[in-house]
């Protein structure tokens, strides 16, 4: 199993997680392996086929000298 490393929370942040973890009687990696499972499995949402409207967004990319800018 990994591990994970979450920088940059601050004091106030990790003991607010410790105190909800508590609350719930349970170990800070035991909340937040909660926490995060169910965005993890939630499933992605339906594709749907593709329309004119969305190669119209690639239209740009026939610009040469944008092209030419975008690679100089």
């Amino acid at each position: 199993m990994s591990d994970v490393l979450i920088r940059g929370l601050s004091d106030d942040e990790l003991a607010r997680i410790e105190s909800e973890a508590t609350r719930l009687g349970l170990t800070r990696d035991e909340y937040l392996r909660r926490w995060f499972t169910p965005d993890a499995l939630r499933p992605l949402p339906p594709a749907r086929p593709v329309a004119g409207a969305d190669f119209a967004k690639f239209a740009p990319l026939a610009d040469r000298g944008l092209m030419r800018d975008a690679w100089s």
